[in-house]
């Protein structure tokens, strides 16, 4: 197994989000409903076993970057072992894993200390009130996560990114407060405009624009003076940059990710923004496997391979493999293709394929 996968549109695929686990401790509104989902049954998520074999597979099928997703990823019984086995067992990926942070204060050592390098913490808001809100949580807290970001850091773990999802109820001070964060701490925060679902059954967000059936306790920034606007996402966020001082793109990163980063005023700290349109469709590289073993090509296709059969039924890593590839040709060339002018909508809950 030495071809790299390639689409039909030409593109190579070196990305691999993996979702380990459907459970989640927090419930964003952007994400699941309130009451929780139905969750998958223990023997219905990969295990590890599995989850170490089939990122060998796409090892040798020349992935490169693999990130452990969730649902939460740190909810998962012995995560840190995981870990630790798949960088043991191919220490050249470029791994990664993306969480809440709720939990990182019981993982940062054990992550370090086995070596994984790249943790991006998922945080929409620092405002505590807004953040127990947007999370229906009422436990962890914005300055809780800031607190465990500092352990980590000040433990060796330096490549810590701040992904903050703009979707509706983000206002300007908002994505004011997470760009100082950036400068001060000297570390990457990625604006992200917020996907559409057709599965929250209380709100729909299009392109980041909410819209409820009824008061859940929210309201839209747009009724603010101060609000965000996602029309022409990336130049909204560019012009509250240039607020901060002379806004430069920052070229030659080697990311294998979606966003275009940018510096303000030579800081050590990076702004990455990442839009929901096609232009970043058209350069897509991931590929995304759930936890119930389902390799999806788009976040917006209904579609899926189900890897867990051909793991569980005996078949060999090369016939594994070669069904794989002959999957992959057929990505989409972005997420509006074959849709016919209808309205984009994801068909399953976010916490399901790891975002």
């Amino acid at each position: 197994m030495n071809n790299s996968l390639v689409d039909s549109h030409g593109r190579e695929i070196k990305y691999l989000r993996l979702s380990v686990t459907d459970r989640c401790n927090l419930r964003c509104v952007y994400c699941m409903p309130k009451k929780g989902i139905k969750l998958l049954e223990r023997e219905e998520i990969l295990s590890f076993s599995e989850i170490l074999r089939i990122v060998d597979i796409f090892t040798k099928l020349k992935i490169r970057k693999v990130r452990l997703t969730g649902g939460e990823p740190l909810v998962r019984e012995d995560i840190d072992n995981l870990v630790e086995s798949l960088i043991a067992a191919n220490p050249e990926i470029d791994y990664a894993i993306t969480t809440n942070g709720t939990l990182l204060d019981k993982h940062y050592k054990k992550f370090a200390d086995c070596g994984l390098k790249k943790i991006n913490i998922s945080l929409d808001t620092l405002g505590a009130s807004k953040y127990s809100l947007l999370t229906r949580n009422k436990i962890y807290t914005p300055q809780m996560i800031l607190d465990y970001i500092d352990k980590a850091t000040s433990y060796g773990l330096k490549d810590i990114r701040i992904n903050s999802v703009i979707s509706g109820f983000n206002d300007k001070e908002d994505i004011r407060s997470m760009v100082d964060l950036a400068i001060i701490k000297h570390i990457r925060i990625r604006f992200i405009e917020a996907m559409s679902t057709n599965k929250l059954p209380d709100r729909y967000i299009e392109c980041g624009r909410p819209s409820y059936s009824h008061d859940n306790g929210l309201s839209a920034s747009g009724d603010t003076n101060d609000a965000f606007t996602n029309d022409n996402f990336k130049e909204n966020i560019i012009n509250i940059l240039n607020e901060f001082g002379t806004v430069s793109k920052v070229k030659n990163l080697n990311e294998l990710g979606p966003a275009s980063y940018y510096r303000i005023d030579n800081s050590d700290g990076l702004i990455g923004i990442i839009s929901n349109g096609a232009s970043y469709c058209n350069n897509c590289n991931r590929i995304r496997l759930t936890s119930d073993g389902r390799l999806k090509l788009c976040l917006y296709s209904k579609n899926s391979l189900n890897l867990k059969k051909l793991l569980r039924s005996g078949s060999s890593d090369l016939e594994i493999s070669q069904v794989i590839e002959k999957y992959v040709n057929k990505k989409p060339c972005n997420k509006f293709s074959n849709k016919s002018g209808k309205k984009i909508l994801l068909p399953e809950y976010m916490n399901r394929v790891g975002g």
